[in-house]
């Protein structure tokens, strides 16, 4: 008959066994030509193994987590997606995206949604689902191109996919296309007259829609406008014979009339049909220069420089040291480029008379003229320049 060992017995027994596998796993561990295992766990590494074990996991690993992924994680990663039905692994990546989703990771998230596209899947509600949640993807990132495609695509395996539909109106208005977002949010009100999103995705496509229709309008009168002007003012510079550097007067474009000023300013003509020109006067013997911005042809020289030149010496050009430059001193030419001479101007005459002389002719929109002090040296030198 078998005897009940007392409480004393059971515990010398315990650590007789305990001694026993104590010394057992010593002598292992220091047979030669052993490796030990190093990746074991420790008082200091346990919770940390731990957590990589899938069954003992608290949260899913991150995708930096994923670059020393474990052993036993690896393992079952593979198991995941080495499923023969391909709807059972796309809906395991459309998992993963989805995770990565509500991370804020969606440069991930798109990845994973790609895997699961790739799959095939036969269920079209699956590919339906994984092209809206990629669209989403690609929203929050700026690619709404891509966003829109996706929307689209989703659209054509199920027209009445609400997500797709929001998407897609939403990446039409984010792009400018006011037209196309508003049918698709009529499209998707027609299904639920009450979704919010379609309601303040119409009302302010709408509204971009009439602006953009406004200013579209208000650019095609302007433009219109300009046309017209331009017409106006090539008939009526044609009209008078005044010729234009290498360019047929009925063949010039505004851009060809543009001056050199760095204002803009160009020849235009006023409602009584005058025209204004900008004008260079240039003074050689000081390197200096005046540009005026509206000379009219109506005005003579003469009153253009007084304007320029008061009779009040001490209000003239701060260069003039010599207070020289008074209109009464002046003589202005006109230089003919291509035959190489000067033209001496009366300033009794209008701009437009000058402009129509046979020698003059317009360059880039700006015609210049030499002004130089009557009886100096300077005078003499330069005319000898152009008799030579």
């Amino acid at each position: 008959m078998a005897t009940r060992s007392t409480e004393s017995e059971v515990s010398d027994l315990a650590k007789q066994l305990d001694d026993e596998i104590d010394n057992f796993m010593s002598e292992l561990a220091d047979r030669p030509g052993r490796t030990p295992y190093k990746d074991g766990f420790s008082e200091d590494n346990w919770e940390k193994e731990m957590e990589k074990i899938p069954f003992f996991m608290t949260k899913a690993p991150d995708r930096t987590d994923m670059m020393e992924v474990s052993p036993a994680m690896a393992a079952l990663q593979a198991l995941k997606y080495e499923d023969e039905n391909p709807d059972v692994r796309a809906v395991n990546y459309k998992d993963d995206g989805n995770e990565l989703f509500k991370k804020r990771d969606y440069h991930g998230a798109i990845v994973a949604y790609t895997e699961a596209i790739d799959c095939q899947p036969a269920d079209d509600s699956i590919t339906c689902i994984l092209y809206t949640n990629r669209a989403s993807a690609n929203f929050h990132i700026g690619n709404l191109r891509s966003s829109y495609n996706d929307a689209r695509r989703a659209l054509k395996l199920n027209s009445h996919h609400m997500k797709a539909i929001v998407r897609v109106a939403t990446c039409c208005h984010k792009l400018k296309i006011y037209d196309e977002a508003v049918r698709w949010c009529d499209c998707g009100l027609k299904i639920n007259e009450t979704e919010k999103n379609l309601l303040n995705t119409r009302k302010m496509a709408s509204t971009a829609k009439r602006i953009q229709e406004r200013d579209k309008c208000k650019l095609e009168k302007e433009q219109t406008r300009k046309q017209l002007k331009h017409s106006q003012l090539i008939q009526a510079i044609a009209e008078r014979g005044i010729k234009l550097h290498n360019a047929r007067v009925k063949d010039v474009s505004l851009e060809e009339l543009e001056g050199y000023s760095p204002t803009g300013a160009t020849v235009n003509i006023d409602e009584n049909s005058d025209l204004h020109w900008p004008v260079l006067f240039l003074y050689p013997e000081h390197s200096q220069s005046d540009f005026i911005s509206q000379f009219h042809e109506h005005t003579s020289f003469i009153d253009q420089l007084k304007i320029m030149f008061p009779d009040d010496i001490s209000q003239g050009p701060s260069w003039d040291t010599d207070k020289k430059y008074r209109v009464d001193n002046f003589s202005v030419y006109l230089e003919d480029k291509i035959a190489r001479k000067l033209h001496e101007i009366d300033m009794s005459w209008t701009l437009l008379r000058v402009l129509q002389l046979p020698a003059c002719t317009v360059t880039a929109g700006t015609p210049s003229f030499i002004v130089l002090v009557k009886g100096c040296k300077f005078h003499e030198h330069f005319l000898n320049k152009y008799s030579t």
